[in-house]
């Protein structure tokens, strides 16, 4: 959440931000500013109660890069020696699907594994 507007939250979409930095690596400095790209904002992630499933049901997504180049910029160290160095740049954000994970399923999951597990190894099927 980042504005409260009347009293109404407003979410700040997800998008690429772009700013410009001179990267530094061990003492060496880019010859030039370098746009730097972060990419960052709210995307639609819920939980809502299924009657047809009789559970919580849950989708979440999360602001991710799309499209991403690979960008060279020259490296000039202070004793005058140079090289070419290579970062991502990114192109595009967007919302991306990923798993929705708590603490508590989690444990969940691992119990009923380790039951499952266990039942398979001292119930072990015979003809």
């Amino acid at each position: 959440m980042s504005l409260l507007c009347a009293g109404v939250p407003t979410y700040k979409p997800c998008n690429v931000t772009k700013g410009k930095v001179y990267l530094d690596s061990n003492g060496c400095k880019s010859a030039n500013e370098v746009e730097v790209t972060t990419c960052g904002g709210s995307c639609g992630t819920y939980a809502m109660y299924s009657l047809e499933a009789d559970m919580m049901e849950h989708s979440c997504t999360c602001c991710r890069e799309v499209s991403t180049t690979k960008k060279e910029v020259e490296m000039i160290c202070p004793e005058g020696s140079k090289f070419n160095h290579s970062y991502i740049h990114i192109n595009k954000s967007g919302c991306q699907r990923t798993e929705c994970v708590t603490p508590e399923a989690t444990q969940v999951t691992r119990s009923r594994r380790r039951r499952r597990l266990m039942t398979l190894h001292y119930y072990p099927f015979t003809a």
